[in-house]
């Protein structure tokens, strides 16, 4: 079961008028992921999350981490795919990771401050984390499920952020039971009432309107209505080695604009 004494350590967005947008980069022949029953090609469920896959909390179950052990999930992810029997990473590689984007000593609890996400995609491609570059990143519009489960479908991760309320705490399933009117919310419910958190995504189904993600070195669902909810922002990490193994990916993600795009920005 999810543990309440836990931490998260996502900052608030940080806004970049550059960012380039996923929805601007789908081809014109890719269709919204629609609801079951669906017409082919998109799916109504994708599940990258192989079983057996020993995910480990990377060290968010101490401190604010929760960006960098997501990407660490999301490398996993694609290596589960691509490259097998690559070793996942440890705790102290993705504490290393935090100290070297953020400046985190452990010896210091002032310096366990979090990191925004895109300090961290921009860190990810220009520098690369566990070894690794990613070819470029894309915004998704916040609160947007259906771009979620495109994006999913299509780079077989996203990392989301969440501005968490309280009562997520110890949920095995991130839902909303009830709807309320947001100025009626009790407090253990507002939106970010226990901080923000980075999980990645790596599963949906349409059909029961959830999603799969990875937090504190465990496989949730998060309902639909809760990403719709408290998400406040949402990366693609685009990996080209990824995407060429995916029969679909390439014939709906437009790889050469995308990199066309990165160049104009970097040049």
């Amino acid at each position: 079961m999810p543990q309440t004494n836990v931490k998260l350590g996502k900052k608030p967005p940080r806004i970049d008028s550059r960012t380039l947008q996923f929805k601007d980069f789908l081809k014109k022949t890719a269709k919204p992921v629609p609801l079951p029953p669906p017409p082919p090609p998109t799916p109504a469920t994708v599940d990258w999350l192989k079983s057996g896959i020993s995910w480990g909390s990377m060290g968010n179950l101490t401190y604010g981490d929760c960006v960098e052990a997501a990407g660490g999930h999301a490398k996993m992810i694609w290596d589960s795919y691509t490259s097998p029997s690559t070793p996942p990473p440890t705790a102290t590689e993705i504490l290393a990771l935090y100290t070297a984007i953020t400046g985190f000593n452990p010896d210091n609890p002032n310096t366990d401050q979090g990191t925004d996400m895109l300090t961290f995609m921009k860190y990810w491609r220009t520098h690369g984390i566990l070894g690794k570059k990613i070819d470029a990143f894309l915004a998704l519009t916040a609160n947007d499920l259906q771009e979620l489960q495109q994006a999913t479908w299509l780079a077989g991760t996203v990392l989301v952020g969440l501005a968490m309320p309280v009562s997520a705490q110890g949920q095995q399933e991130w839902t909303i039971l009830e709807p309320v009117r947001k100025r009626h919310w009790p407090p253990q419910k507002r939106w970010g009432s226990w901080g923000g958190h980075c999980v990645p995504v790596g599963a949906f189904s349409t059909a029961y309107n959830e999603t799969g993600i990875i937090s504190w070195g465990e496989e949730l669902l998060m309902a639909g209505n809760f990403y719709q909810r408290y998400n406040d922002e949402a990366w693609v990490p685009i990996s080209k080695e990824w995407i060429e193994s995916n029969g679909e990916a390439p014939n709906y993600l437009d790889l050469a604009a995308i990199e066309t795009a990165v160049r104009a920005l970097t040049s």
